[in-house]
């Protein structure tokens, strides 16, 4: 009975969420990963939201080595990796998870032979250089993050003997500098993550080169930068670990510089986009304080990773350690879309509307074709190992649909016409406490008539679970 309910709930789409009362988030030790990178600073850190899990590379060791080593953390364990091109041993580069094509992005960085202009990916099993027709000037020691609703990967600023104030955006083929001579001073050591609830950037801090030397100012970028002015600070820090921490919906900020004269802090700030909230004092446990560490939000599982750094006795403690938050909702992709006349369809959670209790699970297409009436289908269901076709998942080309696979039981289909490309629908979530841990998942597809015999091709699918 409760399925059949839970069933008749999936009719109903939602055009406004309820408000999220959040849990407690505390930090804790990851103690059972073996072996681990070891103590590092300056790498680069991104997850993979298709392959679900964390890639670290490079960085500077102990004795001022660089390394080119490249490992991965799947939520339970480090492996180190070996694959058969990599970029030099470097530190101080600056790196992204560019969802739309499923690569990660590296760019710059600094070794013994200086600094470096290079743009790297890496797809899954090796490290590929890229040569655009554009880059960027050399640098390290700038910020990185991926606007997945804007398709982008954007840099700002960095140090190559100046500190830079110049914006860029790669879109996997070249890169383009925009809001030139606009948006925040020149500066390095800053950091920067997506919200993807108000999808804008979001960039705080860093270093320049004024008596004062440290920053404490909020910028935001959608496109064009904009001064932030949150009703209290986090306060002026170079070098901390920053993530949009999508289950509570804030950016949460850990550690960093403060001042030359002062330890390194071991402060936790969210940021909801009208003010920085010290939360220091609420949690049981902390990471050591530090600066240089990295930090990601691990979709699959839910929570953020911190990972190394240095801490106040200038050694690498090479920890991780885990923002968690008891039953928080989660969405995560898995399977992949076969090829329209556009490419691929890309399933995306929609403004971070995850499957909360009392509220509702929102997803978009994207990548759809952009001509008049274009229809796209959303599919929901409470399986991804069974369907009414059969065992999932099951291929479909033998319905003329080539390279397409069902991910997901279409119990219940939504249509919508698609607009410039995309296209979304939400499923509501009832405010049932049974369904807290439910896992439901949802498949996207478009009507292409020229794609194939079927005229239908289907995106990767989305695996929610129902949370707070």
């Amino acid at each position: 009975m409760k399925f059949a309910a839970l069933s008749a709930s999936l009719l109903l789409v939602l055009t406004a969420t309820t408000s999220t009362v959040w849990a407690q988030a505390n930090w804790q030790l990851v103690t059972s990963v073996n072996p681990s990178p070891g103590g590092r600073y300056l790498y680069g850190l991104a997850y993979d939201s298709h392959r679900n899990h964390t890639i670290l590379f490079g960085g500077r060791l102990f004795g001022g080595f660089y390394t080119n080593e490249t490992w991965r953390y799947d939520g339970a364990n480090w492996a180190q990796l070996t694959p058969p091109t990599s970029p030099p041993g470097i530190s101080s580069n600056m790196m992204a998870y560019d969802s739309g094509r499923q690569r990660m992005v590296l760019f710059g960085g600094v070794n013994s032979f200086g600094w470096s202009g290079a743009t790297w990916e890496w797809d899954g099993t090796t490290w590929l250089q890229r040569f655009p027709a554009t880059s960027p000037p050399p640098r390290g020691n700038g910020a990185c993050a991926y606007d997945t609703v804007r398709a982008r990967t954007v840099i700002f600023g960095g140090w190559n003997g100046t500190r830079m104030s110049d914006t860029w955006e790669y879109d996997g083929t070249t890169w383009v500098q925009t809001s030139v001579g606009v948006g925040p001073s020149g500066r390095s050591d800053n950091t920067m993550a997506f919200d993807e609830g108000r999808s804008v950037i979001v960039m705080h801090g860093g270093y320049n080169d004024t008596f004062a030397g440290f920053l404490g100012d909020t910028w935001e970028y959608n496109g064009a930068w904009g001064l932030a002015a949150p009703l209290q600070s986090a306060g002026a820090v170079a070098d901390p670990a920053i993530t949009y921490d999508r289950g509570r919906g804030r950016i949460v900020l850990f550690g960093g510089k403060q001042s030359w004269a002062t330890p390194n802090t071991n402060q936790t700030f969210e940021y909801d986009g009208t003010t920085w909230t010290d939360i220091t004092a609420t949690l049981a446990a902390a990471p050591s304080g530090r600066w240089v560490a990295q930090m990601v939000y691990d979709e699959a599982h839910g929570r953020s990773v911190l990972f190394g750094g240095i801490d106040n006795s200038n050694l690498f403690p090479g920890d991780t350690w885990e923002l968690v938050t008891p039953n928080v909702a989660t969405h995560r992709t898995y399977g992949s879309g076969c090829p329209g006349t556009v490419g691929r369809p890309q399933l995306i959670l929609d403004g971070n509307q995850l499957p909360r209790l009392g509220s509702a699970w929102a997803v978009r297409l994207r990548n759809l074709p952009t001509g008049p009436g274009t229809l796209a289908m959303f599919s929901f269901g409470l399986s991804n190992t069974n369907s009414v076709l059969g065992a999932l998942p099951f291929p479909l080309a033998p319905l003329g649909m080539p390279g397409c696979v069902l991910l997901a039981s279409p119990d219940v289909n939504l249509f919508a016409f698609a607009n410039g490309g995309s296209a979304g629908a939400a499923l509501a979530v009832p405010n049932q406490a049974w369904l807290m841990g439910l896992h439901l998942f949802a498949q996207g597809g478009v009507f292409d008539a020229s794609a194939n015999a079927a005229g239908l091709v289907l995106s990767e699918a989305g695996d929610g679970k129902v949370g707070l």
